[in-house]
């Protein structure tokens, strides 16, 4: 049982952390589709290995796709899809280039509360990752707690939850068509992601 839970962990640092780029407002009959585009940089250490506790530094550029549809005014389901491409250092020697694609499918069921938003999004799917030293495909996904305001229009987002890289925090601020997008993600102090880009909705 605890080699099984030292591979789990081992994999989870592995895995792509998602950005969220959506809205806690939930329309009825309409369409949700938007593209984000974003830069990524972090670290992590292995602590289960053979060879000591090897540091990675890491900087990506990634690409999001969000399409989605509002059944009814609380529930939306969808597709997102995307991948990252970067540059990855191991004990600040190694050098290697790292790539990841990855799909999901989503719910997000939510409501109206007071003068704000309040929703749930559920997402599962599958990631392909490489790198230097590994190839595989992973199970993915994250469920979050997001909070829009104001009521009227949407102009700030706020998240947190948990997803296959850990936990997960963000910040969409919306301006009409475009919107500027924060996320941290993290597990232990082993583990630390920050995303920052744009984004557009359709």
């Amino acid at each position: 049982m605890r080699k099984f839970l030292i591979v789990i962990v081992f994999f989870l640092w592995r895995c792509v952390s998602v950005i969220n780029y959506d809205t806690a407002e939930i329309k009825s009959k309409s369409k949700n589709q938007r593209i984000a585009g974003y830069f990524e940089g972090g670290k992590l250490e292995e602590i289960f290995t053979i060879d000591g506790a090897p540091s990675h530094h890491f900087g990506k550029f990634g690409l999001n796709y969000q399409r989605g549809y509002g059944t009814c005014e609380n529930v939306e389901s969808g597709s997102q899809f995307g991948g990252e491409i970067g540059r990855e250092r191991k004990n600040n020697t190694t050098l290697y280039t790292v790539f990841d694609l990855y799909f999901l499918g989503y719910v997000k069921i939510g409501q109206k509360v007071e003068d704000h938003y309040i929703s749930f999004k559920i997402t599962l799917g599958d990631a392909f990752l490489n790198g230097g030293f590994y190839t595989y495909i992973f199970p993915l996904g994250y469920i979050d707690m997001m909070l829009g305001f104001p009521l009227e229009k949407e102009k700030l987002t706020i998240y947190a939850g948990i997803g296959s890289s850990g936990l997960r925090f963000g910040i969409n601020f919306h301006f009409n068509k475009f919107s500027l997008l924060s996320q941290i993600s993290t597990l232990t102090r082993d583990y630390f992601s920050f995303k920052l880009g744009g984004g557009y909705k359709f």
